[in-house]
């Protein structure tokens, strides 16, 4: 693809020279975290199942529901709620992670969900009014890796850069982390550089024309496309520019592929409008370098922005068909394809 050709800073005669200034970092699948490895084999095996049920709704928490549905139906996310619960002391109403494990008890009941009821040790901000799936998601899994780290169950991750967390992983990073390696060329002296950054949601950009189809591979290749010439303007650190500030050639892509991959399909244009065009979720994604992923459920949204109007979502369920959620009604089998 063209975001991927000759001219690109990733093309195959530009690793050498990027690969030389820092090695790869170990890839997030393979931390091994203390008290937590993952076995050999067996990874989905005692997890238990989920109930075939809908979540009630608190009051504008049907963003919340979408994505706990689509979180709890995740094996490999059960498992390590399991594992979580056997060694946490706070214990559910306290602890993110265990109010999440808690939360599976409320499906197809009449009870209140656990974490919707708790959902301020995700953030304050959650305890009242609608929010974006994606926004919460984001927060979440940040909240469940903070629960991880201030319990010193976590391990050193070194040449990663994720703000206050370099250089350490947790199971959390296991199954939700990827990184993103972003290279720079400094259009004066040709000085390169590559930062890898931590990222739990992948976030694509919206499409140039609404009015026609666009698919989620497309719009991976449009985040994956060089920054136009001009946008970047940042310090390097070579003899010859000396920390100044000048034009860089830059490039990003995902450079490995977590176990679960959440992909947020942006929507809000600049001024707060939502953009509205067709979209083809294909059921397999394939990732250069990182291989091919299944889709394993989606989260819809209605309205006129993204922190108002209704979330619902669909998770392939036990027989393979994708079964579609709304808060508190039972599960419409939508088929094999969504």
């Amino acid at each position: 693809s063209s975001a991927f050709g000759e001219e690109s800073l990733f093309a195959p005669g530009m690793h050498a020279k990027f690969e030389s200034v820092s090695p790869n970092p170990t890839p997030a699948s393979d931390l091994c975290v203390a008290a937590y490895a993952v076995p050999a084999s067996g990874v989905d095996s005692d997890v238990g199942g989920v109930a075939l049920g809908g979540l009630r709704n608190l009051g504008l928490t049907c963003f919340l529901n979408s994505v706990v549905q689509l979180l709890l139906r995740l094996p490999r996310a059960r498992l390590f709620l399991n594992r979580h619960a056997k060694v946490c002391a706070a214990g559910e109403g306290r602890c993110v992670v265990c109010s999440l494990r808690g939360t599976i008890s409320s499906i197809g009941q009449k009870s209140k969900p656990l974490l919707a009821q708790h959902r301020n040790l995700v953030g304050p901000q959650f305890m009242q009014h609608q929010h974006d799936a994606s926004e919460f998601v984001e927060a979440l899994l940040d909240a469940m890796n903070t629960q991880e780290l201030e319990a010193f169950r976590f391990v050193d991750w070194p040449g990663v850069s994720s703000g206050d967390r370099l250089g350490r992983g947790t199971e959390v990073d296991t199954i939700f982390a990827f990184l993103e390696e972003v290279r720079l060329e400094c259009d004066v002296c040709g000085n390169p550089r590559r930062i890898f950054e931590r990222s739990t949601v992948l976030k694509l950009p919206l499409p140039p024309d609404e009015t026609l189809q666009w698919s989620v591979t497309d719009l991976m290749l449009m985040l994956s496309a060089r920054e136009p010439k001009g946008d970047v303007f940042k310090e390097c650190p070579s003899e010859v520019c000396c920390g100044r500030r000048v034009d860089h050639k830059t490039q990003r892509r995902v450079s490995t592929c977590p176990y679960v991959l959440l992909v947020q399909v942006r929507r809000t244009r600049a001024d707060g409008t939502l953009a509205r065009f067709p979209l083809l979720v294909e059921d397999q994604l394939s990732l250069p370098g990182c291989g091919t992923l299944v889709l394993w459920g989606a989260v819809y949204h209605r309205g006129a922005s993204s922190a108002s109007g209704h979330y619902t979502c669909t998770c392939i369920g036990p027989d393979g068909s994708f079964l579609y959620f709304d808060d508190h009604l039972g599960p419409t089998r939508l088929g094999t394809g969504i």
